[in-house]
């Protein structure tokens, strides 16, 4: 099974990329999409996690009908200042192992149900290590001034963006780091042909995959 780890510039497409892949390819039991920024949302619903997090931040945290308010949560941990800093570190150390642990169980998942490419969709994939868990990276990226209108168009305010790159890896290096760049400049068409036309590089093979063992 390939492991396809999937990075980018914010707002230039990463997530748009890897629905494609998954909804092209699904019928034929290719493709799964792992989406870890999904998975970390949820787990603050999960009992032990909620419980260690209203612990640490106070009740307050909680909407009207007990469940994790996340927009309060942001407003504690999404700050430059080093309290925030030290808050989204902590946030991460509770949240960061029920991912990691639920991503792996899907990755072997995948791979007993011979599924050929996982799709890995981590946000800070760099900087938490799962780039060793890859056989490829590819990174999605687009102009600057086109990514802060879909920004826009989303509803962040001005300055989203550049608080976002603050606590991430430079573009730059993550280009770098990459196996393929994907421009994502012109329409959702040209994209999802240039998707098609690295998906075809990749060379899969048909029949069962097997589980590999340079992800733990």
């Amino acid at each position: 099974m390939i492991v396809l780890g999937i990075v980018g510039s914010i707002a230039g497409g990463k997530t748009t990329a890897a629905r494609y892949l998954k909804e092209r390819h699904l019928r034929q039991w290719e493709a799964a999409w792992i989406d870890a920024d999904l998975l970390a949302k949820r787990s603050l619903d999960h009992e032990d996690v909620k419980a260690e997090l209203v612990l640490h931040f106070g009740e307050h945290i909680l909407d009207t009908g007990g469940r994790m308010n996340r927009g309060k949560i942001a407003s504690i941990v999404f700050g430059n200042d080093p309290a925030s800093q030290a808050e989204l570190s902590y946030l991460e150390s509770v949240v960061h192992p029920v991912v990691r642990n639920q991503v792996l169980r899907m990755l072997k998942s995948n791979a007993r149900d011979g599924v050929q490419v996982s799709l890995l969709d981590v946000p800070l994939l760099f900087e938490s290590g799962w780039d060793r868990c890859c056989d490829e990276i590819w990174c999605v990226d687009a102009d600057s001034d086109i990514r802060a209108g879909r920004a826009l168009s989303r509803g962040w305010k001005s300055d989203e963006i550049r608080k976002r790159e603050q606590r991430q890896l430079p573009i730059a290096t993550k280009i770098r780091l990459s196996n393929r760049v994907i421009l994502n400049d012109g329409s959702i068409e040209q994209l999802h042909q240039t998707l098609e036309a690295h998906y075809q590089d990749l060379g899969l093979k048909n029949g069962k995959s097997k589980p590999g063992t340079h992800c733990r």
